[in-house]
């Protein structure tokens, strides 16, 4: 579905501060990609979804396992991938967050990235936004494989114990 307005103002926003930093370093601008030019924009909403509903079903040591298994094999698709999350976390946040992390720069600045994408998920109940980038760093990637998890199945997890308590 489409961003309600302020989100989509947000993720353009956001995605015009990290195509100035580039354009600063003299690096040219990342477009999305795609028929419709959005790909990567529609699978970092998908991911920031993801991310939210994997936050509130995992323990933090899974949750951390979770994000290092999605983050190798989408390194294994010349993809990487950075996220940034907070209660009511605005666009000038996640840059920030982003701008700070060495690694996260690297990615940005790297000269062979072709594509990018950005968006964030708001969950209604909690107001934690949880804002995805993905910097494509393939120009080989298919993009008519339909989404960049291809066959990735998201793991499962039980309940956590402090739930079934009534501790959180």
């Amino acid at each position: 579905p489409e961003p309600l307005a302020p989100e989509k103002t947000a993720q353009q926003s956001l995605r015009a501060a990290n195509n100035a930093e580039r354009f600063q370093r003299g690096l040219a601008e990342l477009p999305d990609a795609g028929k419709s030019g959005r790909f990567f924009e529609a699978e970092a909403l998908r991911f920031a979804f993801e991310l939210d509903s994997w936050r509130h079903k995992a323990n933090d040591h899974n949750f951390e396992i979770l994000l290092k298994q999605r983050s190798d094999w989408l390194k294994s698709k010349g993809i990487s991938y950075q996220y940034a999350s907070g209660f009511q976390m605005t666009e000038e946040q996640a840059w920030q967050q982003w701008a700070n992390d060495p690694k996260a720069q690297k990615e940005l600045l790297d000269r062979g990235a072709v594509a990018m994408g950005i968006s964030s998920y708001t969950n209604p109940q909690t107001g934690q936004r949880t804002w995805v980038r993905l910097i494509n760093h393939n120009p080989q990637f298919d993009l008519e494989r339909g989404n960049i998890t291809g066959g990735l199945i998201p793991l499962r997890f039980q309940k956590r114990v402090s739930w079934v308590n009534g501790n959180e």
